[in-house]
């Protein structure tokens, strides 16, 4: 997963561990936190999160995970669609 523009490109230049330690807020509050590899997809991270989500109250309201983009909140404190 490439950082954006005002990404976490530290993150992903840092040494050492592969993964990187991950939070997820998804649109029906349910929030995860977990290790994902450094050189993984958006796609193949979107599967574990959906993955991971299926254990917690709320999965139902979900959709299907096409209809999701991934967004975060960068070092500069911006929102950056991924």
């Amino acid at each position: 997963m490439p950082p954006g523009k005002y990404g976490m490109q530290e993150e992903w230049e840092k040494e050492g561990d592969q993964n990187i330690l991950m939070d997820f807020l998804l649109p029906t509050g349910i929030f995860l936190k977990f290790p994902v590899p450094r050189n993984d997809t958006i796609k193949n991270i979107k599967k574990m999160v959906w993955r991971n989500a299926k254990t917690e109250a709320l999965y139902c309201g979900l959709g299907d995970p096409e209809g999701y983009v991934f967004t975060c909140i960068n070092d500069t404190a911006e929102r950056e669609e991924l």
